[in-house]
């Protein structure tokens, strides 16, 4: 019985061993992998080129300044202020997209390391001598952790890649183009927020033409800033869940399915081992 065993417990692990280094080799994943972070990147792109346009039309319009010199009194007016806190909103948020951009960046890096022939070459030998120590005896444990960081390194980025790809795909794609679509109006909004100019006026006194300065210029400015705010405030919530949405794509979901594929495969390696040595062994 245990010698029958031992058989089965051989052809497994002869099995397994041959998967993993056809896989080493013939990268099916790879390919998939670099096309998902391919778009997922042109998507954040765009909501970053997106943030940038927002926050340098609502930066040009904080400045504004209103000068006029009615009966020859100086006068200046800054109604672009009323912007400042969407501003400093909007920075922030092209600054997180930014780390996105890069974070894809990063994953279609490490992908390309895990593709290259000499971490193929290095698994496929670690692969060959933990199986055949695991043949003979039980297999040494730092070949064990050489194997499972080849194993990390040529498998580990593209599954996590595809997994948080599907994740999004299933759960967070439809909030994704909700939101885009929210936020990009805005910035037909911004374009149409044109600075006002100051230009002459000719009412004949004085007390005429601040007044007429006054409310036909900087109330009017003031109200279209202030409307432009509100604006931008009522899409922070579509702001946020297109922020939630990056992060748990780039970062939170790989790194929660690589700290879960490593449990994985450590816990496999060590299923052949007893309290009395392997089970593959006579």
């Amino acid at each position: 019985m245990k010698k029958d065993r031992a058989v089965v417990g051989r052809l497994v692990v002869a099995l397994c061993v041959a998967a993993v280094v056809a896989c080493s080799w013939l990268r099916p994943l790879d390919e998939r992998a670099k096309e998902r972070v391919s778009a997922g990147l042109q998507k954040a792109l765009v909501t970053y080129g997106t943030a940038r346009l927002l926050y340098g039309g609502i930066s040009v319009l904080q400045g504004t300044q209103i000068n006029a010199e009615p009966a020859g009194i100086g006068a200046t007016f800054t109604p672009g202020q009323v912007l400042a806190p969407a501003a400093e909103m909007l920075k922030q948020f092209s600054d997180v997209m930014l780390l996105v951009c890069v974070a894809f960046g990063i994953q279609e890096f490490l992908i390309g390391i895990a593709s290259s022939s000499l971490v193929s070459t290095a698994l496929t030998a670690a692969a060959l001598a933990w199986a055949w120590h695991l043949f003979r005896e039980r297999p040494h444990a730092g070949l064990t952790k050489i194997f499972v960081i080849l194993l990390v390194i040529q498998f580990a980025v593209p599954v996590a890649v595809l997994g948080s790809d599907q994740i999004f795909q299933r759960f967070l794609s439809e909030r994704y183009q909700e939101a885009q679509k929210a936020v990009n109006p805005i910035t037909h909004d911004t374009a149409k927020a044109t600075p006002p100019l100051s230009s002459g006026l000719e009412k004949p006194g004085i007390l005429d033409r601040l007044t007429d300065w006054f409310n036909k210029k900087s109330t009017n400015a003031v109200a279209q800033y202030q409307s432009l705010n509100e604006t931008v405030e009522h899409a922070t919530k579509h702001i946020i869940q297109l922020l939630a949405v990056f992060v748990l794509q780039t970062i939170i979901l790989p790194l929660l399915l690589l700290w879960a594929l490593y449990g994985i495969t450590r816990a496999v390696l060590r299923l052949p081992q007893g309290p009395r040595g392997s089970l593959l062994r006579n």
